[in-house]
């Protein structure tokens, strides 16, 4: 993927600057730290939903029908969907 990004000179200093500590081109240096920032965000929602889904089961009654159940899972789902802003 080939991607054109218009940062503020200071930033685009600190990423070079820091590519360099790294011993990475810039290029390189930054699709690894976004390559890191997706994988903790899909890690962050998954454990999200463990904790939502722990929550709720510990809140389920015995007599509780699928449909409640089900209606439940779509909540907690929905509890860790990503919201966009744009």
């Amino acid at each position: 993927m080939s991607m054109i990004l218009e940062l503020p000179e200071d930033i685009e200093a600190t990423l070079a600057f820091q590519a360099r500590a790294a011993q990475m081109p810039t290029e390189q240096y930054l699709a690894k730290m976004l390559e890191r920032a997706v994988e903790n965000r899909r890690r962050m929602a998954g454990e999200q939903l463990i904790r939502h889904l722990n929550v709720m089961a510990d809140s389920v009654r015995p007599d509780t029908t699928s449909e409640q159940m089900e209606a439940a899972f779509d909540e907690a789902l929905a509890a860790v969907r990503p919201h966009r802003g744009w």
